[in-house]
């Protein structure tokens, strides 16, 4: 449980520098947010 916790809280660390070089208008970032944002739906 706790390497899958760890494992998470990189994936969403990664999740927020695309999103973050998304929003720099970074060439190709877009897509790769955009597919990973579906993993990372806030509720």
């Amino acid at each position: 449980m706790v390497s899958g916790g760890e494992a998470y809280v990189s994936a969403l660390a990664y999740c927020n520098c695309v999103k973050l070089a998304a929003k720099m208008d970074i060439p190709d970032a877009k897509p790769i947010y955009d597919d990973l944002k579906q993993r990372f739906v806030k509720k």
